[in-house]
């Protein structure tokens, strides 16, 4: 899925030797960054990421996920958030119970773990904002036809996101700077470990 990218701290073995809490950051920026798409199979068990991306983008535009944890947990009550459908939102509330970032008792849905840490706008931890760069048109438009791009040996048109100032480079600062906000915050603990280290080292 293009939603979220698995990343994982690798300190080496001296700087592990060196600090106990490296296991602990390790373990909570892997848990950000290891997607809640890519331990499941969609085309399994809900249909393919392309359907999983769009449900996952409708979702967080309606508010699915921080509508549920503000206690609107019903169809009813989250398409009257919405101004939406009752029969819509269940439909899509549903299909986000099967692909597991729901759970549903009931009529009654709820936030799992990981859809509590990372999609609700609540959140420190919220990463909803990346699908604005992830699924924003200049991102998804160009597989719409790939064999015109094969065929063309490249963008079917002038040259996408690669052209000079194109302004979807500034949504991508905007968009996924939630995204790096852990692992900078970790980064500089490290390096300020390592300098009182270092200090200590030279006295």
């Amino acid at each position: 899925s293009l939603v979220m990218v698995p990343w994982r701290s690798s300190p080496s073995a001296g700087m592990r030797r060196r600090s106990k809490r490296w296991q602990r950051d390790s373990t909570v920026t892997g848990t950000l960054f290891t997607s809640v798409v890519a331990n499941r199979n969609f085309t399994c068990s809900g249909g393919s990421s392309s359907v999983f991306n769009k449900a996952l983008k409708a979702a967080l535009e309606l508010d699915v996920f921080t509508g549920i944890a503000d206690g609107a947990n019903t169809a009813l009550t989250l398409a009257r958030r919405a101004e939406a459908s009752a029969r819509g939102m269940r439909i899509l509330c549903d299909y986000l119970a099967v692909l597991g970032l729901l759970t549903k008792t009931a009529d009654r849905y709820a936030l799992t773990p990981d859809s509590q840490a990372f999609l609700n706008k609540k959140s420190p931890a919220y990463v909803g904002t990346a699908v604005d760069f992830l699924l924003s048109p200049p991102q998804v438009d160009p597989f719409q036809d790939v064999a015109a791009a094969v065929r063309h040996g490249g963008a079917v048109t002038g040259q996408g996101v690669i052209a000079p100032a194109h302004p979807v480079w500034v949504t991508f600062a905007r968009a996924m700077a939630p995204l790096m906000a852990l692992p900078a915050e970790l980064l500089a603990d490290v390096l300020a470990r390592r300098l009182v280290h270092a200090k200590e080292r030279k006295q």
